[in-house]
């Protein structure tokens, strides 16, 4: 029986697989104080909304998900959301009654989302009344991706299903084998014109193709290594960013590497180790690395631009970009916004106390987050100074 680690209990270990002993390497392994710095730049909250009661003290990544004018959440109890993106304004609630674990996905008309039970629902995005759902074979912690008229599901234990939203039916299946041990986590499917990108617990990120389901090719990132079980831990939980022609997907005791996309060619790498996906912005790949450390790196080298030390251990979200800034979210709840030419502070906002946990959503001029204790927040910069 597949076994995994609770992420709380994985978060010990990001400092490094083996346990510190000395109380110099303990203290090493603290969250970092704030720093004082001038704000350059002025991001407020918009709006922000009580959307249910979040994760609950669960580490679950409940990220939201927009389509046209509407930002779509779910809870963990199964209270669903939409609201208007840029005004707020609830356009409806409903409760499926369900332990939600992934989610949410949305696109052509529906939001999707998974269950601790297996289970993938799917509502009608105009109203939140439910369209259909299908049992899969394990817990679902990612959030299900829509294009057109597929939808594409990844249940934990390395299973990645297609279904045709016009149908209603399941088109193809692809199942991977995965090590015992693993990060308690799946990172998203990344759905593009024809090829679907399944990441997975074994260091592989898989390209399939969005009619068939057959395996185009598959990319080792991360390398298991060490003598014990949690030595040998490679999962890529973070989801892989895609640009027109290279994928950047990063993995836990593992490598960044960019891919062509076409041909699954590893166009370069380096050794850095992550359980979040990486950011893109300005010629650079951001990483937010398990010691809490930010990276920017050259998309075409590799070379290091520059490298923010001052957030160590606070751990941190996936990176994005919005306008000159590349954005995190830490355990405290608050939003750091760093400059992307120079990894300086520019500005730093609170959205919570109970901490942030799920990846930024940025569309346009705005980022959307929610937050463990159930605040979903727009956020958008006002002024450059």
């Amino acid at each position: 029986m597949k076994a995994f680690l609770k992420h709380a209990v994985a978060l010990t270990l990001l400092a490094g697989v083996v346990g510190c002993s000395s109380t110099d390497e303990n203290e090493a392994a603290l969250p970092a104080e704030l720093v004082d710095f001038t704000p350059v730049m002025e991001a407020d909250v918009v709006w922000d909304r009580w959307a249910g009661d979040g994760t609950e003290g669960k580490w679950l990544q409940l990220k939201p998900a927009v389509s046209g004018d509407s930002v779509f959440v779910c809870d963990s109890d199964g209270d669903c959301y939409s609201y208007d993106r840029h005004t707020g304004d609830k356009q409806w609630h409903t409760d499926v009654d369900l332990r939600v674990s992934g989610g949410v996905g949305a696109g052509n008309g529906y939001v999707a989302l998974g269950t601790l039970d297996g289970e993938l629902v799917v509502l009608n995005a105009e109203d939140g009344s439910e369209a259909f759902r299908k049992k899969l074979t394990s817990e679902i912690l990612s959030s299900p991706g829509i294009k057109d008229n597929l939808l594409v599901a990844q249940a934990q234990n390395g299973h990645v299903y297609g279904f045709s939203l016009e149908t209603q039916e399941q088109i193809w299946h692809y199942d991977a084998s995965l090590p015992l041990l693993s990060l308690r986590g799946t990172a998203d499917p990344v759905i593009t014109d024809k090829v679907t990108y399944a990441s997975f617990a074994n260091g592989k990120v898989v390209a399939l193709s969005n009619d068939s389901g057959s395996t185009l090719w598959e990319k080792r990132i991360s390398i298991p290594s060490g003598k014990s079980d949690l030595e040998k831990l490679s999962d890529v939980d973070g989801t892989p960013f895609v640009t027109f022609d290279t994928m950047y997907a990063v993995g836990f005791n593992g490598f960044i590497r960019a891919v062509d996309l076409f041909s699954g060619r590893t166009r370069w790498q380096k050794e850095f180790s992550s359980y979040v996906g990486p950011g893109f912005g300005f010629g650079q790949v951001y990483l937010s690395l398990d010691n809490g450390h930010l990276v920017a790196l050259d998309d075409r080298s590799s070379s290091v631009n520059w490298k923010l030390e001052d957030l160590s251990n606070r751990r941190l979200t996936k990176p994005v970009t919005m306008g000159n800034y590349v954005i995190v979210g830490d355990f405290e709840g608050y939003l750091h916004f760093v400059s992307q030419l120079s990894g300086t502070f520019a500005d730093r906002i609170r959205i919570d106390s109970y901490g942030l946990i799920s990846d930024p959503v940025v569309v346009g001029d705005m980022l959307y987050i929610y937050s463990s204790d159930g605040t979903l927040a727009a956020v958008k910069i006002q002024e450059d100074s």
